[in-house]
């Protein structure tokens, strides 16, 4: 039985992992028009950082597509990350950003990864911060 859950939860794991490393999506507004967000990087690593009360790393994408691009809503793998971001549309050519704060509780390695629910039909946008808190 204790075989089963470990086996049960590693595959969860590779499944999060897998969904957490897509980079540029596509967008499909009501208009049927395709609007194209590219990140700078969806992936960020502090590496090794000291202890202190809140670290933020911001994202930068760019709607590349020709219909507006807006985000409804962010969520995260924990509490100990907030994301913010603006809840105006990104017009095509636009840019946008996504500012994700993580209060580091403790000493270790951390990886976190933030699930972005915008207008894509079905699909997600996934940003993951990592590194290691150190004394």
């Amino acid at each position: 039985m204790k075989n089963t859950f470990y086996i049960l939860l590693i595959f969860l794991l590779i499944i999060v992992d897998s969904g957490c490393n897509r980079f540029n999506k596509y967008v499909r507004d009501k208009s049927g028009v395709d609007a194209i967000v590219v990140f700078d990087s969806q992936k960020y690593d502090f590496g090794s950082i000291k202890m202190c009360k809140i670290i933020s790393h911001t994202f930068h994408y760019k709607n590349v597509g020709r219909s507006a691009f807006f985000i409804n809503d962010i969520k995260t793998s924990c509490g100990c990350t907030v994301p913010h971001w603006s809840k105006e549309p990104i017009k095509p050519n636009g840019n946008g950003s996504i500012r994700i704060d993580f209060i580091n509780p403790s000493y270790g390695e951390f990886h976190k990864c933030s699930m972005v629910l915008c207008n894509i039909n079905g699909r997600h946008l996934y940003l993951i911060i990592k590194g290691k808190i150190v004394k």
